[in-house]
């Protein structure tokens, strides 16, 4: 059962950029569980019976990965056939917190990011033309400026989608959510992703 983490917001820059991209976050592993294809699941919070860990071969064979296990983990189930679904009750909600810092936020996106490379194919493909076709809508603009009609269907789309998961996941946000948002979130995928996959990525 993939579940939904929440945390406390507070008033600093990262808790605002956190919050819009947690709702993104949330919304695209119920639409995965609702197509019968889940893939993102969050550790914190998410549960799954003995037979499904059994079936999946446990965690052994995920040893190799720094993070991502959680993900990883669902894949195997879901390859057994097993039904996966999703808490949408605000009663069954998990808690977590945010990070303390900008630089433990890095550290621990690092982490995460790293765990693409065992991702199925599928899912790789997926984020790839997600973020690439991201990156195009901000960049294409500076070289044919009739483009910026698209960037604004990008925020318009944007906006639509943050404000039915706001809905569903009963969070409320604000014009300077949606603003940090879109910058954080360009920033995040041109530097800290690529980084991701430079160096040796540590826990702490």
């Amino acid at each position: 059962l993939v579940n939904i983490p929440k945390f406390t917001p507070n008033r600093s820059i990262l808790s605002a950029y956190l919050l819009p991209e947690r709702l993104i976050t949330w919304g695209i592993a119920a639409a995965a569980v609702g197509h019968k294809k889940p893939f993102l699941a969050f550790g914190t919070t998410w549960g799954y019976t003995r037979r499904a860990y059994d079936l999946a071969g446990g965690l052994a064979p995920l040893a190799q990965s720094l993070s991502g296990d959680d993900d990883l983990l669902l894949a195997r189930i879901r390859r057994t056939g097993l039904p996966v679904g999703i808490c949408l009750q605000p009663a069954g909600w998990g808690k977590t917190r945010i990070p303390a810092s900008w630089w433990e936020f890095i550290r621990q996106r690092r982490r995460h990011h790293s765990a693409g490379k065992s991702y199925p194919t599928a899912v790789k493909i997926g984020y790839l033309c997600f973020h690439l076709s991201n990156l195009a809508l901000w960049l294409l603009p500076l070289f044919y400026f009739p483009a910026t009609f698209l960037l604004v269907i990008k925020f318009l789309a944007d906006m639509l989608t943050l404000r039915k998961s706001s809905q569903i996941f009963a969070e409320s946000l604000s014009v300077n959510n949606f603003f940090i948002f879109e910058i954080g979130y360009l920033l995040h995928h041109l530097l800290i992703a690529p980084l991701s996959f430079v160096g040796k990525i540590k826990w702490r």
